[in-house]
C-alpha cells in the first residue's frame, strides 16, 4: 500500500517537472556528454621544452584551461534549461528553506566582490567557483530524473572518470609511451597534477557502487565493480594524496553510518523482512567501499615494487627535468628515459605506509600553518562579507604571520581548506550560506532515504546513498584540499548535488509542495530567470575567449623569456594583459623585461605600479620598485615610502626584512656622508 502510494506521487510530480521540451532535452543530453566527458580528456598537447616547468604553469594549464570548457558547458546547459523555462511558462521548483540559503550565498558574493579591492578578478573568478556551478545544479534539478537519464548521466560521469585513471595506470604501468610525454606532477594522468586528478576520482567511486544497487542489468554491474576495483582504486592509490583516500574512506563509512541510524530509527515502523535485508547489504556494501581502499594499498604490488614511492617520483621528475636541460631536441622525438629502479633503495611497504601517513610531515605542518593565519584574518574587518573572492593570495603576506615565519618563499592562491577560504573570501555570511546549500540537500536526501526504507526499494535507497557518499567524500576532500577549485573535482560535485535535489524532489509528498516555491505565480522572476538564461551564456563565452588567449601568450611569454627573446617575450605579456587586465602575472613580467632588458625604466615604474594596483601582495614588483628608486632614480625618500608600502603588505615576510637593512644601511651612509 505504501509503495503505490509512493509510486503515484513519485510519477505526479515527474510529469509535473517535464520543463523542456524534446528539442531542448537533446541538447541538454548532448552539452552533458560534453560536460561529463570532455573536461577531464581535455589537454593542450604541450612538449616539454616549449613551456618551461614547474607548479605554476602546471596549475595554470589544469585549473583555467579546464576551467573555461567546465564554465562554457555549464553556461550553455544552464541556458537552455532557463530559457526554456520562461518561454513555455513551466515550474521552477525549489525548496524555500534553501531559497534563503542560495539567497545569502549570492548576496554575500556580489557585495563582496562589489566592495572587493580587484572587482574583476573577483567577479570572474566568482562565476567560475560558485555561480555558474550553483546554477548548474540547480537546473539538473529541475530535469526529469527518469531511470534512463540517471543512468545515463552517471555513466557518462564514471566513464570519464574511467577514460582519466587509465591514462594516469598507464604512467605508471608503462602499457604506451604517449602518457609520458605529459608535463605532470605525479601520477596525474591528463589533469596534470596528482592532487587535483585525485579530488576528480575519489568522489566517484561512491557513485559507481550506487549505479552498481540501481541497475538491474547483471553485466552493467559488472562493469561497475570492475571499474571500481580494477582501475578506480589502482589510480587513486597512485596519486599519493592523503585528501584524497581521507574523502573516500570518510565518505564510505559516513554513508554506512547514516544506513545503520536510518535503520534504528525506523525500526518501530515494523519494517518488512525484505526492507531490513537491503538495508544490511548496503550497510555492509559502503563499509566494504571504505576498508577496500587501505586493504588495497597494503596489499597490492603496488608498495611492494616500489612503483610509487617518493624516491621513484622524485627519480622520475629529477631525471626528466635533466633530459630535458641536457638535450631539448632529444626530447621532442622520445619521452625522456626513466631509471626502472628507484635512485634510493625502498624499504619495506610497511614503512612505506607508515611514511605517507604520517601527520609530522612539512605538508602537514604547511597547511594547519596557512589554516591558522587565515582562520585568524578571518574575523577582521571583513567579518561578515569577507575580502572577495579570489582575494586571499592578493592579502596572503598581510597576515601570514606564522607562514612567512616557517616558510616564506612563495605566494599562495589556496589555503588547502576550502570552509576556511570560502569564509575568508566570501565573510561569515557567504561561508553560511554555502554551508546551507550542501547541508540542506543532504539532509533533506536522508529524509527521503528514510522513506525508501519503509518501502524497500533498494535501487532508489541505494543510488541516494550513492550520491550522498559522492557528496561526503567531496566536502572532506574540500576540508584538506581545493576542489571546489578544481574544474574536474567542483563539476562532479556540484552535478551530483543538483542530481540528488532532483531526486528528492520528484520523491516528494504532496503536502511537502508547500514547502517548495512555485515562480509560475511570480512573473517578475521568471522574466529574471529568462534574461539570465540569454545574458549569461554570451558573457561566459566573451569571457572563455579572453582566459584562453591571455593563458596562451601568458606561456608564450614565457617560453620567449627562457629561449632569450625579450623583446618578443614582453609582445606576447602585453597582448596577454589586454584580454586580462584583472591579472598579475604577466604585468610582473612586463615589469621585469621593461627593466632587464629595455632598460625603460620610467615605463617600469609605471608598470610595476599597474602590478601592485592589481595584486598588492605582489612581492617581486615591490622589491623591483624599491631597487629602480635607489639604483635608477637616485631617490631613497621615494624608495623609503615604497618600502611603507611592501612592509604594509607582507610586514613579516623574510624579503620585507631584507630590504628593511638595505635601506637603514643607505639612510646610516647618507647620515655618515652629511
Amino acid at each position: 500500500m505504501k509503495k503505490s502510494r509512493e509510486d503515484k506521487t513519485t510519477k505526479g510530480n515527474e510529469s509535473e517537472l517535464k520543463v523542456i521540451n524534446p528539442f531542448s532535452r537533446c541538447a541538454i543530453v548532448g552539452i552533458f556528454c560534453v560536460c561529463f566527458i570532455l573536461p577531464p580528456l581535455f589537454h593542450l598537447n604541450i612538449k616539454p621544452n616549449e613551456f618551461i616547468l614547474g607548479f605554476i604553469p602546471l596549475r595554470m594549464i589544469n585549473a583555467d584551461l579546464k576551467f573555461l570548457v567546465v564554465t562554457g558547458c555549464m553556461s550553455l546547459a544552464v541556458s537552455i534549461v532557463l530559457v526554456s523555462i520562461h518561454l513555455r511558462g513551466r515550474v521552477f521548483k525549489v525548496p524555500r528553506l534553501l531559497v534563503w540559503f542560495i539567497g545569502l550565498f549570492i548576496f554575500a558574493i556580489l557585495i563582496s566582490t562589489a566592495l572587493a579591492h580587484n572587482p574583476m578578478r573577483a567577479l570572474v573568478s566568482s562565476l567560475q567557483w560558485h555561480l555558474v556551478p550553483l546554477l548548474f545544479a540547480l537546473c539538473l534539478a529541475q530535469l526529469n530524473w527518469s531511470r534512463q537519464l540517471v543512468i545515463g548521466s552517471i555513466g557518462l560521469l564514471i566513464l570519464g572518470g574511467v577514460a582519466s585513471c587509465l591514462v594516469t595506470m598507464d604512467q605508471h604501468y608503462r602499457w604506451t609511451d604517449w602518457s609520458h610525454r605529459l608535463v605532470r606532477t605525479g601520477y596525474a594522468g591528463i589533469i596534470f597534477n596528482r592532487n587535483f586528478a585525485a579530488e576528480y576520482h575519489a568522489p566517484l567511486i561512491p557513485l559507481a557502487l550506487g549505479l552498481i544497487f540501481y541497475l538491474r542489468a547483471w553485466w552493467g554491474r559488472a562493469l561497475c565493480l570492475l571499474s571500481i576495483a580494477m582501475v578506480f582504486l589502482p589510480a587513486v592509490s597512485l596519486s599519493m594524496a592523503r585528501g584524497a583516500w581521507v574523502g573516500h574512506i570518510g565518505g564510505a563509512v559516513g554513508v554506512a553510518l547514516m544506513v545503520f541510524f536510518i535503520q534504528r530509527i525506523t525500526v518501530r515502523a515494523k519494517l518488512e523482512p525484505k526492507s531490513i535485508k537491503n538495508g544490511n547489504k548496503l550497510l555492509l556494501a559502503f563499509i566494504a567501499l571504505g576498508v577496500s581502499l587501505p586493504v588495497y594499498l597494503y596489499a597490492s604490488d603496488f608498495w611492494k615494487k616500489g612503483g610509487a614511492g617518493w624516491d621513484r617520483l622524485i627519480a622520475e621528475e629529477t631525471n626528466q627535468n635533466y633530459q630535458i636541460l641536457k638535450n631539448k631536441e632529444e626530447t621532442r622525438s622520445k619521452p625522456p628515459k626513466v631509471p626502472s629502479q628507484p635512485l634510493i633503495k625502498e624499504t619495506s611497504e610497511v614503512r612505506e605506509l607508515q611514511s605517507v601517513v604520517d601527520l609530522s610531515g612539512s605538508s602537514i605542518k604547511r597547511r594547519l600553518v596557512l589554516w591558522e593565519d587565515a582562520f585568524k584574518e578571518c574575523f577582521s574587518n571583513d567579518f561578515l562579507l569577507g575580502k572577495g573572492t579570489d582575494h586571499y593570495e592578493l592579502f596572503y603576506h598581510q597576515s601570514a604571520k606564522l607562514s612567512d615565519k616557517n616558510w616564506g618563499k612563495t605566494l599562495v592562491r589556496f589555503v588547502h581548506n576550502d570552509f576556511i577560504q570560502t569564509f575568508y573570501e566570501n565573510g561569515f555570511l557567504g561561508i553560511l550560506g554555502w554551508l546551507g546549500i550542501w547541508g540542506f540537500v543532504c539532509w533533506q536526501a536522508l529524509l527521503v532515504c528514510v522513506r525508501f526504507v519503509q518501502v524497500g526499494d533498494l535501487g532508489e535507497f541505494g543510488i541516494r546513498l550513492g550520491l550522498l557518499a559522492c557528496i561526503l567524500c567531496f566536502l572532506i576532500e574540500a576540508f584538506f584540499e581545493f576542489p571546489t577549485r578544481s574544474p574536474c573535482a567542483m563539476f562532479v560535485g556540484w552535478s551530483a548535488l543538483g542530481m540528488l535535489l532532483g531526486l528528492n524532489l520528484q520523491s516528494q509528498n504532496d503536502r511537502d509542495d508547500e514547502k517548495v516555491l512555485d515562480i509560475r505565480k511570480k512573473p517578475v522572476l521568471n522574466l529574471g530567470i529568462g534574461v539570465v538564461g540569454v545574458i549569461l551564456p554570451i558573457y561566459v563565452c566573451f569571457l572563455v575567449k579572453d582566459l584562453f588567449w591571455a593563458n596562451v601568450y601568458h606561456f608564450q611569454g614565457r617560453a620567449l623569456t627562457d629561449a632569450q627573446k625579450p623583446q618578443r617575450s614582453l609582445h606576447f605579456h602585453r597582448m596577454s594583459i589586454s584580454h586580462a587586465p584583472w591579472q598579475h602575472l604577466s604585468r610582473k613580467a612586463e615589469g621585469y623585461l621593461l627593466i632587464t632588458a629595455e632598460k625603460r625604466y620610467l615605463d617600469a615604474i609605471k608598470s610595476i605600479e599597474e602590478t601592485l594596483n592589481v595584486h598588492p601582495g605582489c612581492l617581486q614588483a615591490h622589491q623591483n620598485r624599491i631597487a629602480l628608486l635607489i639604483n635608477e632614480f637616485k631617490n631613497p625618500n621615494a624608495a623609503k615610502i615604497a618600502f611603507f608600502d611592501m612592509k604594509q603588505a607582507a610586514p613579516f615576510h623574510p624579503f620585507t626584512h631584507v630590504e628593511e637593512k638595505k635601506l637603514k644601511s643607505l639612510f646610516s651612509k647618507e647620515i655618515k656622508n652629511k
